[in-house]
């Protein structure tokens, strides 16, 4: 906490210290404004990139950069480079350039290199940016941990995800949304590792372009995608020790040449890690005091390879196709004492196991279209299927002995497997074009899944396995999504516009067969929705800038909420679905200032009804299960801020967020304020030398609707040294030094106190190596998002 405050201290210091600001216009031979011209800012002494610059409708650029002399040029493709011209920056403020004219190319200009920096953090009208390739501090970890640390993203204990105080969060990978929920989920995002992440992208208020889900906001994980010219790839690998070690390893290969693009990647990841979970439990005259220790052991194979084909001068073609291949077993133990409060005295104790071996396996296959003409004409077309089988194989032994643990009384053990498989089949096209001097878009997607699901539990007794068909279930679910959109987006010369229609029909069929009757839970559900959104934005100046976003989202529940099967820990706590679970719906609106492209506040507002809320429910006044359900309405105020600071030598993000949220229904009534900071500095040391300190402090919060968490904190430190001309890096880091990276949640729902305290390996010594091989020289090249969205993300 002390190295927080002085971190904020040192950058409120420097908050005093003013870039100056260039803006201008760059216009073709005509006279007319270029749109998506890009423009570089190089210092004099030694031609170092300082800020790289597009323009936007209008032509407009602005660049900010500290007191100094400059040269600028401007390039746009069929446009000959503008020569270089020279830029004096003072203290005066905004330099306003004279117009860069650019001519027409007589000849197709060479490709150039381009290296340049990016800063770690983003900040958009529509969206906030972590540039995860940027960061020091990143390196050997994994796609969960990140997201801990990126601004307004809380991950509670049970690996739930909230942004902006809000759950009901749709993860992409790629503009593609991840096909996993809950467990899952969080074991595919540990599988991923820094390495393979370029950026991660938080859009809190999608267009309806996007998937109605998702009502709390998007976060898309964009992963390396190699963009340069020739034959070229890099290698990492990187090591990682805390109390035990993990390691991993990586492979990119690409080659673009003429009309066509070939590249293929691979990364394996070897990672061990302990955790612990401690749960207080008071229920009547009773208290349950469970000490749970585990050792997770995770392995994972990640593969693509993808085709893309320039057809003719306005058509595209490609392919993409992938695999995850992750075995992750659990060793876990616990110790519950079970005492009679009045008098003091353990009655029992419970010593129970859990030992899991889990294999999730997954296949993608994509075959995509792209039509553009100079006119404004673009078409898309996605044909998606995804392919999940996950295997659950758990042993679970209760053995209860008397209260001085000397003495057994008796033993349940149970060795239950749950197989589930997933087959997601979509289809998508988006079409747009320059309309009313605007860009109108307009698309439609289908899609269809189909969920298998099967829990068979046998007794382990004496004589052997038992089935226990009381306690075996059967659970099928299929769900078609049809979608249209409507989306219109204009500039003026100080207005920009966006309005958007969605309108989206789901029909799902679940059925619940137990093995010991006849199906006993079964739902047909049919239902349509509209879902405006909308973004008005005024350029009151040339440094600032209002926007105003509302929107309306729905969030289907995903296939493991749905699933009503029981997955024990031991034989006092589980968690299981509900069939009855239904969709959250979520309006929002927000304004948004920024000013000089540096300082950006919003405010914001959601109300949610039925949100997904876990309740700790009473089984039998002992046993306690986690459950989904539709439990309450939710209002939350939010209002955050970010300033870069951008010096020579130093460079610095600063992201403050805070909020106010009260849940509200029958037996619920919470409300908190909460603030996370976040505060990243990264030192020039000169020498090919970088030096990282990062800092997050998260303050006590709500989540899931009926749980209220501690505050925790986190700090990391990192150094790169540069080498090979700047083709490798060797970088290491220390995480979490404090080791104040912790879980902590109490509630008091279902007529029982409750406290939990968790926690993991996170305060771990990280060494990384990247090296780069091949041509470097850049090409533009298209970003491929993907069709199956929504639907995916659900599965489990």
């Amino acid at each position: 906490m002390k190295t927080f405050l002085l971190s904020v201290a040192t950058l409120l210091t420097l908050l005093s210290v003013k870039a100056q600001q260039i803006s201008g216009l760059v216009k073709g031979p005509d006279g007319q404004p270029l749109k998506g011209a890009s423009l570089i800012l190089k210092r004099t002494k030694d031609s170092t990139t300082v800020k790289l610059a597009v323009t936007d409708a209008s032509g407009l650029y602005r660049l900010q950069a500290p007191s100094g002399n400059y040269f600028l040029t401007a390039s746009h493709v069929g446009y000959e480079i503008k020569d270089p011209v020279p830029v004096s920056l003072t203290d005066t403020g905004i330099t306003q350039m004279p117009d860069l004219v650019l001519l027409k190319a007589v000849k197709n200009l060479k490709e150039v290199a381009i290296i340049a920096t990016r800063p770690l953090i983003e900040v958009h009208t529509d969206k906030l940016i972590l540039n995860v390739g940027s960061s020091l501090t990143a390196i050997g970890q994994d796609g969960l941990e990140l997201l801990r640390k990126a601004p307004g993203v809380t991950v509670d204990q049970n690996g739930g995800l909230m942004l902006n105080g809000k759950n009901g969060v749709q993860i992409y990978i790629n503009g593609k949304p991840s096909p996993l929920s809950g467990d899952d989920l969080a074991a595919f995002l540990h599988s991923l590792q820094a390495s393979q992440i370029d950026a991660i992208e938080i859009i809190a208020n999608p267009s309806a372009k996007f998937d109605a889900g998702g009502s709390a906001g998007i976060i898309n994980i964009r992963l390396k995608k190699n963009t340069a010219f020739g034959t070229n790839g890099s290698v990492n690998a990187a090591y990682s020790i805390g109390s035990h070690s993990s390691y991993s390893t990586g492979l990119n290969l690409n080659h673009r040449g003429g009309n066509t693009n070939i590249y293929g990647t691979y990364n394996f990841n070897d990672r061990k890690s302990a955790g612990y979970l401690n749960t207080d439990r008071v229920l009547g005259d009773t208290a349950f005091n469970q000490r749970y220790n585990q050792l997770n052991h995770l392995i994972t194979h990640n593969l693509q390879a993808g085709l893309d084909q320039q057809l003719n001068k306005t058509s595209s073609a490609g392919f993409i196709a992938g695999g995850s291949f992750t075995s992750y077993n659990t060793d876990g133990s616990s110790t519950t004492p079970i005492t009679f409060i009045p008098t003091g005295q353990v009655k029992k104790l419970l010593l129970a196991g859990n030992h899991t071996a889990r294999q999730r396996n997954s296949g993608s296959f994509n075959a995509n279209y792209r039509y553009a003409d100079q006119n404004g004409h673009t078409l898309g077309i996605d044909a998606d299927y995804d392919l999940f089988r996950i295997s659950n194989d758990q042993l679970q032994p209760n053995n209860y002995y008397d209260g001085s643990g000397n003495t057994f009384l008796y033993g349940n053990t149970y060795h239950i497997l749950s197989p589930t498989a997933i087959d997601i089949f979509s289809l998508k096209a988006d079409y747009e074009q320059n309309l009313w001097k605007g860009k109108l878009g307009f698309g439609a997607k289908v899609s269809a899944t189909d969920s298998k699901n099967d829990l068979k539990q046998f007794n382990i007794l004496a004589a052997g396995d038992v089935f226990n068909n009381a306690l075996s279930d059967n659970f099928e679910y299929k769900e078609q999504i049809q979608a249209v959109y409507l989306n219109y987006n204009r500039d003026w010369k100080h207005w920009t516009v966006q309005l958007g229609l969605r309108a989206e029909r789901t029909s799902a069929k679940g059925l619940s067969m137990p093995y010991s009757s006849a199906p006993d839970s079964a739902f047909n559900r049919d239902y349509t929705g509209l879902f405006p959104s909308g973004a008005l934005t005024w350029k009151a100046t040339e440094a600032q800038q209002w926007t105003l976003n509302f929107s309306r989202r729905l969030d289907r529940p995903s296939y493991s909420f749905l699933n009503p099967f029981v997955y024990r820990i031991d034989d006092y706590n589980a968690k299981a679905g509900n069939t009855q679970l239904q969709p959250q719906y979520t309006n929002s609106l927000s304004l948004a200032y920024l000013y000089g492209q540096k300082l950006n506040i919003s405010l914001n507002y959601s109300h949610v009804t039925g949100v997904f809320a876990i309740e700790a429910d009473t089984v039998g006044h002992s046993r306690y299960v986690l459950i989904n359900k539709n439990l309450a309405k939710q209002d939350i105020t939010s209002l955050t801020a970010s300033y870069p600071i951008e010096l020579k030598w130093y460079s610095a993000q600063i992201n403050l967020n805070s909020y106010y949220s009260r849940y509200q229904s029958p037996g619920i009534n919470l409300s908190t304020y909460a603030l996370e900071a976040f505060l990243q500095q990264d030192f020039d040391l000169g020498k090919g030398y970088r030096a990282e300190l990062t800092t997050l402090y998260n303050s006590p919060a709500i989540l899931q609707g009926t749980f209220k968490s501690k505050a925790n904190s986190d700090v990391d430190v990192g150094l790169q040294k540069s080498l090979f001309a700047g083709k490798g890096s060797l970088r290491i880091a220390m995480t979490d030094i404090f080791h104040a990276q912790k879980n902590q949640v109490t509630s008091t729902v279902s007529g029982q106190q409750l406290q939990t305290s968790s926690g993991g390996e996170t305060r771990l010594l990280r060494v990384a190596f990247n090296y780069r091989f091949g041509s470097n020289k850049v090409k533009p090249a298209k970003r491929h998002q993907t069709g199956a969205e929504d639907e995916s993300r659900r599965t489990n």
